[in-house]
C-alpha cells in the first residue's frame, strides 16, 4: 500500500506481510494514519458519518456524531471545474 501527499512531496509505502513501513518527505503520513486509527478508535469505531453540504462554494463539514470524542473535520471547498465543449 502506498499513500503519496504530492503537494509535500511525502509518500509512505507498506510492504505486503514484511511489517516494514517505509516514510519519505517532510511529512510523516504514516504517523498521521496511525493519529487517525487512534482517533477512530477512541470515537468507537463510527460506521456513519455526516456530511454537511450547505453551500458548494463554502466548507464542508464531516462528523461521526456528537459528543467529545466524535470525529469531525472540514473539506476544503469545491475547486471550480470549467466545463467542457461538447
Amino acid at each position: 500500500m502506498t499513500i503519496v501527499a504530492p503537494e509535500d512531496d511525502a509518500w509512505t509505502m507498506a510492504g505486503p506481510g514484511d511489517g516494514i513501513v517505509r516514510v519519505h518527505g517532510p511529512r510523516d503520513v504514516w504517523a498521521e494514519l496511525e493519529d487517525l486509527h487512534t482517533r477512530w478508535e477512541q470515537a468507537g469505531r463510527p460506521e456513519q458519518y455526516r456530511v454537511d453540504l450547505r453551500d458548494s462554494s463554502g466548507a464542508q463539514h464531516v462528523t461521526s456524531g456528537a459528543g467529545p470524542r466524535a470525529l469531525s473535520w472540514m473539506l476544503p471547498p469545491l475547486a471550480v471545474v470549467p466545463r467542457q465543449a461538447p
